[in-house]
């Protein structure tokens, strides 16, 4: 589970984890907002729905997302959003792509990622299901805000280099930078950097961002 404060960089976070963590090579990524309890069976297990996905000797003519991320992880973001019944399914899926892996049948889901705001699991604002509660109970990681991040500095150099390789942040630019409080985080950090490559005379961004 991760959680934090919106443009924390979460989705940015699940997908190191998932590099570092599962050693997958893939990540399919689910916004979850576009799940509804009528079209969630059909877009994750695929036209044959849950039982072609749960049948060992089911050959379905078309994979949902869930089969298609076999051999790799998995990244629902805005999981908050998630209704119950479809928690229930996704639970479901887990303890079975388990039961495949302790079988030693291949290839399974590797990592499960569930990204959402602040303390979502646990806010009384969000409606979780208890078996989807206790599926990803575990290791929680919180994308902290960009004012508290000790490597601001290097996330500043990097998203200058993604906006505009022939520009770079000076010592005092960055330093300005960081002495801000940055509500927005790293959304706003990223606007604020477009904005000063833009209005550049040099390719040396200084005090004047």
């Amino acid at each position: 589970v991760i959680d934090g404060e919106p443009g924390t960089g979460k989705t940015e976070l699940a997908r190191e984890i998932n590099h570092k963590a599962f050693d997958s090579g893939s990540l399919t990524v689910i916004d979850c907002r576009v799940l509804t309890v009528d079209n969630f069976e059909g877009y994750l297990f695929g036209e044959e729905g849950m039982i072609g996905f749960f049948d060992p000797a089911s050959e379905p003519n078309s994979k949902g997302k869930l089969s298609l991320a076999r051999g790799g992880s998995i990244l629902f973001r805005n999981s908050q959003t998630l209704d119950k019944a479809i928690q229930s399914r996704i639970s479901d899926v887990m303890n079975f792509e388990d039961e495949r892996r302790r079988d030693g049948i291949t290839p399974v889901i590797t990592g499960w990622l569930f990204v959402g705001p602040s303390s979502w699991v646990n806010d009384a604002e969000f409606d979780i299901e208890p078996t989807f509660s206790n599926s990803i109970d575990g290791k929680t990681i919180t994308a902290p805000p960009l004012s508290q991040r000790s490597d601001f500095q290097k996330v500043a150099l990097a998203i200058i280099a993604d906006v505009s390789p022939d520009h770079t942040l000076s010592p005092v630019a960055l330093r300005i930078l960081q002495e801000e409080s940055w509500p927005g985080n790293l959304k706003q950090l990223r606007k604020t950097i477009q904005h000063a490559v833009a209005q550049a005379s040099g390719k040396v961004i200084r005090q004047d961002i």
